[in-house]
């Protein structure tokens, strides 16, 4: 899994338990891994006495831990990715491999723990990319997981067909090489797999046919379009089209010399950093609030906040947790030094509060952006309040 909806994020957090949550890294691709299997056992197995202490009945507990048991012997173990996270509890039972590195922890509560999963969080991981150029123009819908090819009746298949479905009078062109001298040449584009060059003025007409034809298509969404097409073209398209949804980077370059698969991994790859601007552009607002007074870096003030439902914004280091405990009628928190674990982990609580009153939690950029220097970086947590 490369990523969670924040759909999916947050009504996991609203889950209550008896709940398991077991975040296991596995063995590297290539390797056996035979040891997986005994650690998600040695894990289950910890679950399951936390579950006794707790006073669930062992009839409660083998029926709750029946799915996760039996993963090994699955298909779905065959491709467990690289670390796994085990989610059980009244009407979600979820094994989710996971595409990152993580630490082992393995928690038995009334909520489920979902810290590790925050860096996974995306606001939708669908897109649609439109790959251009005078040969081909392609339209795909896709995902983390694949690419879709668009079947969209009226987008022309390629220049030439959009030329003559425009029925362009070319007599009334002139073609470069009809200009005369040297220095009195029209602008040329210029030609892409061998095909002759053409006149901009075919290129802008082009480019314009699609665009009306994508715009119609997408107007009304909001799900980010990926150009996938060389330098020229991208910038023809923003004159021409009105979606507002396009990204500004693009996978560039001829997509007639790149593979379905190619051109999936290149916009995948294209939407994370664009993800990954949100949340730093989201954090740098945080860190300058329109007011003083309303950002929170400590413990002790961001759960209470959090508890009362004034938290807006939260960015929480997902790495490892915090060991304490929270007192919501007095509003005290404890800490535990290092080494001593509790049962209680402080960050989980400050997520699972903010997002149960609305707010949004993201994850602690591992590098914060310069313009939030001044914040007094590193930070466990850091909120924005409501006013």
């Amino acid at each position: 899994m490369k990523t969670i909806l924040r759909s999916d994020f947050e009504a996991l957090a609203r889950v209550e338990g008896p709940c398991v949550s077991a975040y296991l890294p596995l063995t590297p691709a290539g390797r056996q891994g035979l040891g997986d299997s005994v650690r998600l056992k040695t894990a289950l197995d910890q679950a399951e006495e936390q579950l006794l202490s707790r006073g669930c009945s062992k009839a409660d507990i083998a029926k709750l831990m029946a799915s996760a048991r039996d993963l090994p012997t699955s298909d779905q173990w065959a491709t467990r990715g690289r670390s796994l996270a085990v989610l059980l509890g009244p009407g979600s039972q979820q094994c989710l491999p996971l595409a990152i590195d993580i630490a082992e922890e393995v928690w038995c509560d009334k909520h489920f723990h979902i810290r590790p999963l925050l860096p996974l969080v995306v606001e939708s991981d669908r897109f649609c990319l439109l790959a251009i150029s005078q040969n081909h123009v392609r339209m795909y819908e896709g995902n983390s997981d694949e690419l879709i090819p668009l079947q969209i009746k009226e987008l022309p298949q390629n220049m030439e067909d959009a030329l003559q479905a425009e029925v362009v009078d070319r007599s009334t062109r002139t073609h470069p090489a009809m200009m005369g001298g040297a220095g009195n040449r029209a602008a040329v584009f210029q030609g892409q797999g061998g095909q002759p060059d053409s006149t901009k003025t075919e290129v802008v007409d082009f480019i314009r046919l699609i665009a009306r034809v994508v715009d119609a298509h997408l107007e009304g969404q909001t799900i980010p379009l990926i150009l996938a097409t060389v330098d020229e073209i991208a910038a023809d398209w923003r004159r021409a089209s009105s979606y507002v949804n396009t990204l500004e980077e693009t996978v560039a370059g001829n997509p007639d010399y790149q593979s379905p698969h190619d051109l999936h991994e290149a916009a995948w790859s294209v939407l994370t950093r664009t993800f990954v601007e949100s949340q730093q552009k989201a954090y740098r607002e945080a860190c300058n609030p329109r007011e003083r007074g309303t950002v929170l870096t400590n413990l002790d003030e961001v759960l209470p906040a959090a508890a009362l439902g004034r938290i807006e914004t939260l960015f929480v280091d997902s790495r490892q947790p915090v060991f304490g405990e929270f007192d919501r009628e007095t509003s005290r928190v404890e800490s535990y030094p290092s080494g001593i674990t509790g049962e209680c982990d402080l960050l989980e609580t400050a997520i699972r509060e903010t997002i149960l009153h609305r707010g949004r939690v993201y994850p602690m950029p591992l590098s914060p952006p310069e313009a939030a220097s001044s914040a007094g970086q590193p930070h466990l947590v850091l909120a924005s309040v409501r006013y």
